[in-house]
């Protein structure tokens, strides 16, 4: 099954859920793009040159393969807007195909959608386009956060297509200092930008005590980093923890049975993951993929000093004790 063809079946599905809802559609249609306006609540705010360049070369190959969808705008909304403005409708869904047909001075394709309340409005805009181009973490926490108002836990998993402890995880995150929170995503440059795995460790502080480590932290922003100045943190003062939050410890137990399972883990990726399968991955996905690993393997590589330090040392005070 191609790409298209899955999105095709992610859009199909969308439509049923809102025809539930009493949305109505009509054809396709042809749009001047200076008809349009870009969704108010667009969950997408980063958009990704060389994945627009691709699909532009795409789109300019083949035509636009896929409907976008647009609402039309109220009268209070074409009230608002300034004198002589010729846009009548809001995109809702095909954003990045309408930026592409823009650039190759093409119409817009779209259907038109009736009865769109805010809520089913942006519900259809993140369960499509969040199952295609990554979302940066920032996108997808707010994005979390807008769904939280109208829609449980299991029902935001199933709607950007990530599991539920996931979604608790990109939610907890609300919990940083404003100013640190802005770090997870552009405009702050990819190196710069905070962790998502270190930030997950800093939201056990309290945002007061946040502040008083993200000097430090700002300058290497890594798990790694997080763990050793919420440490260091916490010894030196115990009001720096949020109420009900505790700095997990893994005693030896544990410890055996995580690197047991991620092992196997591994193995299995591994077996998935043919030399074949990865070369069939987009130039500009690898280097991000290469990224994601070299960071992986950077951590195992000190696990495994640690573990040849604590096995070496082991080792001496044996023969020191013989």
């Amino acid at each position: 099954m191609s790409t298209n063809d899955v999105a095709l079946s992610e859009q199909d599905e969308a439509l049923s859920l809102l025809v539930k809802h009493g949305v109505t559609f009509s054809d396709s249609t042809k749009f001047d793009l200076s008809t349009l306006r870009r969704m108010a609540e667009q969950p997408r705010t980063d958009f990704d040159e060389a994945k627009l360049a691709s699909l532009e070369a795409s789109t300019k190959l083949l035509g636009q393969l896929q409907d976008g969808f647009v609402r039309p705008l109220n009268d209070e909304e074409v009230a608002a807007l300034p004198k002589g403005s010729p846009v009548r409708y809001e995109i809702v869904d095909g954003e990045r195909r309408s930026i592409v047909c823009d650039r190759l001075g093409e119409q817009f394709r779209a259907r038109i959608a009736y009865g769109l309340t805010p809520d089913l409005q942006f519900t259809l805009s993140v369960a499509l386009n969040f199952n295609r181009a990554e979302h940066n973490i920032l996108e997808t926490v707010n994005v979390c956060k807008r769904l939280k108002q109208h829609h449980t836990v299991p029902e935001i998993a199933k709607i950007i297509g990530r599991s539920e402890p996931g979604v608790y995880q990109f939610l907890s995150l609300l919990e940083l200092h404003p100013e640190i929170f802005a770090y997870l995503g552009p405009p702050h440059k990819r190196e710069e930008q905070l962790r998502m795995s270190a930030g997950l460790i800093l939201v056990r502080l309290t945002q007061e005590a946040q502040m008083e480590i993200w000097p430090k932290l700002k300058e290497e922003p890594t798990q790694r980093r997080a763990q050793a100045l919420v440490q260091q943190k916490t010894a030196e003062d115990g009001k720096a923890l949020r109420p009900g939050k505790k700095l997990g410890k893994m005693n030896a137990s544990d410890a055996k049975r995580t690197i047991k399972a991620l092992g196997g883990r591994a193995a299995a990726i591994l077996d998935r993951c043919t030399p074949e399968v990865l070369r069939s991955i987009g130039e500009s996905e690898r280097e991000k993929l290469f990224t994601s690993v070299a960071t992986i393997v950077d951590d195992l590589q000190m696990l495994k000093g640690e573990l040849d330090f604590t096995g070496a040392f082991a080792a001496a005070a044996k023969k020191s004790a013989n």
